[in-house]
């Protein structure tokens, strides 16, 4: 029987951080620190922590507590079986790979940012599966191969493997399980206090005011005390995997034929 279809009933005396928020404080203090800092070739070992999470099924705003989905691994050791074929489903299967599953691939993103080509193909992986996502945690989704035979077979399996290249990783030729690796349970997320709303262009608690003209204008001309701008990772990795624009439905055609023929050229000779 397959881990979503047996949930165990809720346990209300749970608390857990969760990933309602698209980024928590602690993702954002890993993106202020790349500034500056090295970049190492080979991401290390998945964790069996990078791979448990909560996932929330209702908005959390405004409520003392929310109902989630727990996901955690079966049995210790299993780290590396688990993560190999979470990656075969999410880049190769045809039926097993799900939203639950789509959010462990996500929590390992974060964690592992810093690593640009291993991140830039989480990225990738993560972009494209994201073409038919609901609100139910246990639909399936499509994987990268279906989404992108669609349009040219050969180019898919070769941007299959390349994936695989960039994320240092060999991936099993037949079909591994998948949801026998993971134990899902619903349950009740406590919070201590209820986030506020967050609302998008207006500052915190600003009303907005109009500029005051008694002060003189600034210089657009930066001093010699100017300091570049902190290296944000994030949105270059977002740049790098823009080709992803090209598998979405509605995308223009004409576009769509010039990056495929530029991916075609580009694996050419892999």
């Amino acid at each position: 029987m397959n881990a979503y279809e047996n949930l165990i009933p809720i346990n209300e005396n749970i608390r857990s951080i969760t990933l309602a928020d698209i980024l928590s404080d602690d993702q954002l203090q890993i993106l202020s620190e790349l500034g500056g800092s090295k970049t190492h070739k080979k991401a290390p070992a998945v964790r069996r922590e990078d791979l448990e999470f909560v996932l929330p099924l209702e908005p959390r705003h405004n409520k003392s507590s929310v109902k989630g989905i727990q996901v955690k691994l079966r049995y210790s050791g299993d780290e590396k079986k688990a993560w190999e074929s979470l990656l075969w489903h999410a880049i190769y299967s045809s039926s097993e790979f799900r939203i639950f599953t789509w959010y462990i691939l996500y929590n390992v993103f974060i964690r592992r940012l810093k690593y640009e080509s291993f991140a830039l193909s989480l990225l990738r992986i993560l972009r494209l599966t994201t073409q038919r996502c609901g609100k139910a945690y246990n639909q399936k989704l499509r994987s990268v191969r279906q989404i992108i035979s669609f349009y040219d077979k050969e180019l898919a399996l070769k941007y299959c493997k390349h994936l695989e290249h960039q994320l240092g990783i060999k991936l099993p030729t037949s079909v591994p399980p998948l949801t026998e690796f993971f134990h899902l349970r619903e349950i009740k997320i406590k919070q201590r206090k209820p986030p506020e709303p967050r609302r998008i262009g207006v500052g915190y608690k600003d009303k907005g005011h109009l500029p005051d003209e008694s002060h003189p204008k600034v210089d657009p001309f930066p001093d010699e005390s100017y300091l570049e701008p902190t290296r944000d990772l994030f949105v270059e990795l977002m740049s790098q995997s823009k080709e992803c624009e090209a598998f979405v439905e509605d995308y223009d055609p004409k576009k769509r034929e010039k990056i495929l023929t530029k991916l075609k050229n580009h694996f050419k000779d892999e």
